[in-house]
């Protein structure tokens, strides 16, 4: 489509609807198709929302996001994230005038970054344990984290003029409400606090639920840190806490 005529704007299966429908009914059909695909996706819980619902209620657990999105209905999806997420998808696109090329970049920040996170983070991991095999799997950690800074910058320089220089500030945004969440007093989980979000409101038992009462003892860990150097470098006359240490990874994997 590209480089024959063009997107006008559309995705992939919106040109296919495109070139099938219009002729035999209308642009009426067509925008029908195009809302009831929407629609659709909304009530996709466990498909296109699938990952922002683990990734919402886990933020929440930590104090990171907001707790109102740990909650977890009978069915057990997450609804609050979904409606969030649709939300801002449709806030999304109309800023970009219905253009999804415009929209290109913010997938980077869900897709490549995360992965060039994580590709760093296993390496560093990998060196610092030094299992058996550790040098290539070190190496093709590196190699993928690379291939995703490169996937993700060019997807910011390529579409710069068409509003690709949103990575920098939405990053940015992302960087301070995170933090904001986090230090705020909301933002505080004791083992007790977690420990009922996790088994008693999100229902997560075994590995997992281990897994997240880790993940929030790192996170508040990073969280009494932070307000601790903020204090010292405040110069606030009171003793000083010492920093504490980030806990062991001890999680007991569920074998069935």
């Amino acid at each position: 489509f590209n480089v024959i005529d063009g997107t006008n704007g559309r995705t992939l299966v919106g040109n296919l609807a495109a070139i099938a429908l219009i002729p035999i009914g209308g642009n009426l059909l067509y925008y029908f198709r195009q809302m009831w695909s929407a629609l659709t996706l909304l009530f996709a819980n466990m498909t296109a929302y699938e990952d922002m619902q683990s990734t919402a209620y886990r933020d929440g657990v930590r104090g990171v996001l907001p707790v109102a999105l740990v909650y977890r209905s009978p069915n057990g999806n997450f609804p609050r994230p979904v409606l969030m997420t649709f939300v801002i998808a449709v806030i999304i696109m109309i800023l970009v005038g219905g253009n999804t090329s415009s929209a290109i970049p913010l997938y980077g920040i869900g897709v490549f970054a995360p992965i060039a996170f994580m590709g760093f983070s296993v390496q560093r991991h990998l060196n610092a344990t030094k299992p058996k095999g550790y040098k290539v799997g070190a190496i093709g950690c590196f190699l993928i984290a690379c291939l995703s800074v490169i996937i993700f910058v060019s997807q910011l320089i390529g579409k710069f003029s068409e509003g690709g220089w949103v990575i920098i500030p939405a990053f940015t945004i992302l960087m301070i409400l995170s933090h904001y969440f986090l230090l705020r007093p909301a933002g505080k989980r004791t083992d007790e606090t977690a420990h009922h979000l996790i088994y008693d409101v999100s229902r997560m038992e075994g590995t997992m639920g281990e897994l997240l009462m880790w993940q929030v003892k790192m996170i508040q860990t990073y969280r009494h840190n932070i307000k601790e150097r903020y204090k010292r470098w405040r110069g606030v006359k009171e003793p000083a806490i010492q920093l504490d240490a980030y806990p062991p990874y001890e999680i007991h994997y569920d074998h069935h």
